[in-house]
């Protein structure tokens, strides 16, 4: 005759598959919040990373006199050169231009030009908008001695005259190494795609801003950079003009909680970015 279990054989098989069934719960809960949180941090880390990338790649190109609009800690305006070339022709308020491969990634709006002063290494703008037409004939160029380069463009700029709206404004003869820039705004404002957080967000001249990343912590902000040793300031000098860089500071968000902990994961980034700015 077979032998079954005990009442007290029973009792301590279930015991001890409870044991292990509440301990092989735990390890899953504490693995799924391990990897919710190494989550939640990639994500506060690339919303971080994505900012400082676009606003060190535009802000490292800033230059010449006047290439800083406007600064306040959570917004900045710069001129950014979007193309850069050498003009060949010009008649009244016509220039040709031969232009360097420009990023097919990059907004074409420009709001302005600026002229090479080889004597200081700095340049002046040109405060007239200027429109940009392709040229089919590539030889009006060649005739003097100014050549295409490859992936480079023929264009006539439209609006680069004398009597700008600015006193002793420079104008586009032929000859001169020149660059076209946008006015871009950079601002850490509410943002839309996560409510209740920060974004950042850009306007490219008068077009309606677009917001670029999200989402920020409220502390993510410009700092100023002044001076020979580049000492940051909390708050811009009142001449934009000494203004020799931007300190990032940017603290990405998670944009989900992971459950028990208690807040979004933040992910801070603190980068300085120099340029070549100068007063007027």
């Amino acid at each position: 005759m077979s032998r079954g279990f005990t009442l007290v054989e029973l009792l301590v098989a279930i015991t001890v598959a409870a044991v292990l069934g509440v301990g092989l719960t735990r390890l899953m809960i504490s693995d799924s919040r391990f990897v919710g949180r190494q989550d939640a941090m990639m994500d506060a880390r690339q919303a971080a990373r994505a900012a400082v990338t676009v606003l060190a790649t535009d802000l490292r190109m800033v230059t010449g006199r006047g290439g800083i609009l406007a600064a306040v800690p959570e917004s900045v305006t710069v001129r950014v050169p979007a193309a850069f070339g050498l003009t060949c022709q010009r008649s009244a308020d016509t220039v040709y231009a031969v232009l360097a491969p420009a990023d097919p990634g990059r907004d074409t709006t420009q709001n302005g030009f600026g002229i090479a002063k080889l004597e200081s290494g700095g340049y002046d703008f040109g405060l007239d908008p200027v429109d940009t037409v392709m040229v089919a004939d590539t030889t009006m160029c060649a005739a003097v001695g100014v050549r295409l380069p490859p992936d480079g463009q023929l264009t006539q700029l439209l609006g680069a005259r004398i009597g700008a709206t600015r006193a002793n404004s420079p104008t586009l003869s032929v000859g001169q190494i020149f660059f076209l820039y946008r006015e871009m705004t950079y601002r850490f404002a509410p943002s839309v795609m996560v409510p209740g957080r920060v974004g950042l967000w850009y306007r490219a001249g008068d077009a309606p801003a677009v917001e670029l990343a999200a989402p920020f912590d409220t502390t993510s902000r410009f700092a100023f950079l002044t001076g020979p040793g580049l000492s940051v300031s909390e708050t811009p000098p009142g001449n934009l003009g000494d203004l020799r860089g931007l300190e990032l500071r940017v603290t990405g968000m998670a944009t989900q909680e992971v459950p028990g902990d208690d807040g979004p994961r933040r992910f801070s980034l603190t980068t300085r970015v120099g340029f070549a700015n100068r007063s007027d």
